[in-house]
């Protein structure tokens, strides 16, 4: 019985996790209208009746800012997937399947089944950064906030979570372009993800060739050219203007993983890696809220991707200590 548990052990996993996520949000396949009009729902919808072959072909969109060429609208993946499935199938989808890449990126990176199914179950059902830098005031009872179904069903944060899904199916040239035809975030998930794990593994040629690969697929959508305008329009506004306190707080980060990277030599890689992406994606808020210091735009966004690197990182020291008890 037990040779046939280990055998079949991942799928058994992978079922209980896809079960637990459909269980919890099985009433969003049957909805048709989510009563929520200040959401972007009505803007993925509209993108993806309007955008026909124009993802593809020189197009003018005319609605928003004086116009603009339709590819940089918005990345493509989620009005495609809008267009062929229905946002509301699409949203259950990416809270049923971010909790398997969560579960499928521990155990690859660690080896252990068992730990990576237990991080699964708890990113299902906590939500971590609600005790570091809550949305409201701080309570315990925030932890078990069900943040992922609010952040995609009242204002809609799919694209973001659907980047941060394919980013933790591995480091490879083609998930790192679907996060980026996901969303923005995924170009910069995949920089400080490939980041921490150079530094944890030193295989920067590795990183460096399949991000080169995946940017090469992606580069309509995110022109270099495009670099300049956002920080040009990024400087317009005074919460997102370069500052004094941005330098500082970059600086301020640079130090600190420098010196995080220097006492953690004897650490596993794996472990290495979750703590130096743990304590970067950490600060990026924490420089936010405690100083208004920002060296990305829209610092706090970034809770997304630190929700899922806290617990895996607060799940493997458990399992470490637990592993040692004799």
């Amino acid at each position: 019985m037990l040779s046939h548990f280990r055998r079949y052990r991942h799928w058994l996993y992978l079922a209980g996790i896809l079960w637990l996520n459909v269980y919890l949000v099985r009433q969003i396949f049957a909805i048709e209208f989510s009563a929520q009009p200040q959401s972007m729902h009505g803007f993925w919808m509209a993108i993806a009746r309007l955008a026909d072959g124009h993802w593809w072909t020189p197009h003018w969109w005319p609605y928003w800012y004086g116009g603009m060429p339709f590819e940089l609208t918005y990345a493509p993946l989620l009005p495609w997937l809008t267009k062929h499935l229905g946002l509301y199938r699409v949203i259950g989808l990416s809270l049923c399947l971010v909790p398997l890449a969560v579960y499928w990126f521990a155990w690859r990176l660690t080896g252990k089944a068992g730990w990576s199914f237990i991080a699964a179950v708890v990113y299902s059902l906590s939500a971590p950064t609600e005790l570091l830098f809550p949305d409201g005031t701080f309570d315990w009872q925030h932890l078990g906030d069900a943040r992922r179904l609010y952040l995609q069903m009242v204002w809609d944060e799919t694209p973001h979570y659907l980047a941060l899904g394919f980013l933790l199916l591995g480091w490879r040239w083609w998930s790192i372009a679907l996060a980026a035809l996901a969303n923005p975030f995924g170009v910069t998930g995949a920089i400080l993800f490939g980041l921490c794990w150079v530094l944890a593994s030193g295989e920067w040629k590795k990183v460096a060739v399949a991000g080169v690969l995946g940017y090469l697929l992606v580069c309509p959508f995110y022109p270099p050219s495009m670099l300049p305008l956002l920080r040009a329009n990024a400087a317009l506004f005074l919460g997102t203007a370069w500052s004094v306190t941005s330098t500082l707080g970059l600086t301020g980060t640079v130090i600190g993983m420098a010196l995080l990277w220097a006492i953690s030599r004897r650490l596993p890689v794996y472990a290495r890696f979750l703590l130096l992406l743990t304590c970067l994606l950490a600060a990026i808020p924490w420089l936010e809220v405690r100083w208004g210091s920002h060296f990305v735009l829209q610092p706090m966004r970034y809770k997304i991707e630190l929700e899922a690197a806290l617990v895996l990182c607060a799940v493997f020291t458990v399992g470490a200590l637990v592993d040692r008890t004799p």
